[in-house]
């Protein structure tokens, strides 16, 4: 790894992700090394250290697919996302600002050991697509509320899921149906962790980041994991109606009627949601992780979308503009190249 950086000039953001790169690096050879000792002189902790040893290499594994290309390419344009973010990291309040953004071809992405996020290469040019950093920004914020959360849901979780499985006619599918009605249990584990995230977004930006999840909804609609599908993500309509639901309960009365008038133009071109979305997406369950993010923005000091602004720029502003430009703009493009041309120079990139 060392030996492919020979050559680069790096700057002060580079410099920081090597040294967290590095510093993985490092603990992955000491732990082989106490593993090898520990194995020679047969202490009996071998179990353990060798537990050790992988979390390091996969930690080692995971700088070096994630981070490490950022490194050794970070171009004009990931400069400026990961400058974006820092700053839009720092409006909101997030107690981790100096994040790195990386251009990929795959999906969206954040990691829980280093301040890392990907984005989708078609989408890292345009101030529309950018609300989403929110959304991997709240991720961190997630890890130190993660047991809280859970320990919630599984209040509201698990006699639902009970309930549910009473329900069931004695048929000849009940056994498919109770297994389904269990799988949820186990979806929610990451469906509560995506909603608490979007909520965290809608809080710091919100309608843009509504305007976003909807934009995204266009290429999937109700398609996406229900009663007795397997996903990783909720299904993007639902974020959308989720979303909306928790700018209600922050009192963005406009914003919420423009972002519902607009998912009822979406659902009806797409024919409705199938029935089975209902049983999946308890109201009761997202009204839980919305009071928990609130809950966990109040004790992190995050700031909403209608605070004032620090300073200049303001970005959270910048992507509710942004925001309305592309529903009510004739031109979006022609709005936006100057726009872009200012943030970035306001940004030094």
């Amino acid at each position: 790894m060392v030996a492919r950086l020979s050559g680069l000039t790096l700057d002060p953001l580079q410099v920081g992700l090597h040294t967290k790169a590095l510093g993985y690096l490092t603990a992955t050879h000491a732990s082989f090394g106490t593993l090898v000792t520990d194995c020679a002189a047969g202490t009996g902790t071998f179990d353990k250290r060798l537990a050790e040893y992988r979390l390091h290499e996969y930690w080692l594994g995971t700088v070096e697919g994630m981070p490490m290309p950022a490194l050794e390419r970070f171009d004009v344009e990931e400069r400026r996302l990961t400058r974006f973010c820092q700053q839009l990291a720092t409006e909101i309040g997030a107690a981790t600002t100096d994040w790195v953004v990386t251009r990929t071809a795959a999906g969206y992405a954040s990691s829980m050991y280093f301040p890392v996020i990907q984005v989708p290469s078609a989408e890292a040019t345009s101030l529309i697509d950018l609300a989403t950093l929110a959304h991997e920004i709240g991720h961190s914020v997630f890890e130190t509320h993660r047991k809280g959360v859970e320990d919630e849901v599984d209040k509201v979780l698990n006699p639902y899921v009970d309930s549910v499985t009473a329900s069931i006619p004695a048929a000849s599918n009940h056994d498919e149906h109770v297994s389904n009605a269990l799988l949820l249990k186990r979806q929610w584990k990451n469906w509560a962790k995506e909603f608490f995230c979007d909520f965290l977004a809608a809080y710091t930006c919100g309608s843009a980041f509504g305007t976003e999840l909807l934009r995204l909804m266009t290429r999937s609609a109700w398609d996406g994991p229900g009663f007795g599908d397997i996903g990783t993500h909720p299904a993007a309509a639902l974020r959308v109606e989720a979303t909306a639901a928790f700018l209600e309960r922050l009192g963005q009365a406009v914003e919420v009627a423009d972002l519902r008038t607009r998912l009822a133009v979406v659902e009806a071109a797409v024919g409705g949601r199938p029935a089975n979305h209902t049983i999946a997406y308890p109201t009761e369950l997202l009204d839980v992780v919305a009071g928990a993010a609130i809950a966990a923005c109040s004790v992190e000091g995050i700031r909403k979308s209608t605070d004032p602004a620090l300073g200049t720029p303001d970005v959270r502003q910048v992507l509710l503009e942004a925001a309305h430009q592309f529903v009510t703009s004739t031109d979006y493009a022609t709005w936006e190249a100057p726009v872009l041309a200012k943030l970035w120079a306001d940004l030094g990139v």
